[in-house]
């Protein structure tokens, strides 16, 4: 017998996969703060605070907010990289 995989299953594993691009995105874009001037500063500051409340709403989530997590996370990825690909440019860093 075959089970029917729940669109929430779905939505969970691509919730766990943006938790870990996250974590690792994160990592190396840390590297490279040790050079990074005041606004990069203060735009890592805010992806942290944002980071931290992310990884506390993926613990807790229920499972009409599966979707808005994960647009979110989606939405806080793409941030990371932007700020990641600004430090890896910056002549600075």
């Amino acid at each position: 017998m075959q089970t029917v995989k729940r669109p929430t299953d779905d939505v969970r594993r691509q919730i766990a996969i943006l938790m870990l691009e996250l974590q690792a995105l994160r990592d190396d874009t840390k590297v490279h703060m040790h050079f990074a001037g005041m606004e990069l500063r203060d735009r890592w500051n805010r992806f942290e605070l944002r980071h931290v409340q992310l990884q506390e709403a993926a613990r807790h989530v229920r499972e009409d907010a599966l979707e808005a997590l994960r647009n979110a996370l989606v939405d806080h990825r793409a941030k990371l990289t932007e700020l990641r690909d600004d430090l890896e440019s910056d002549p600075e860093c």
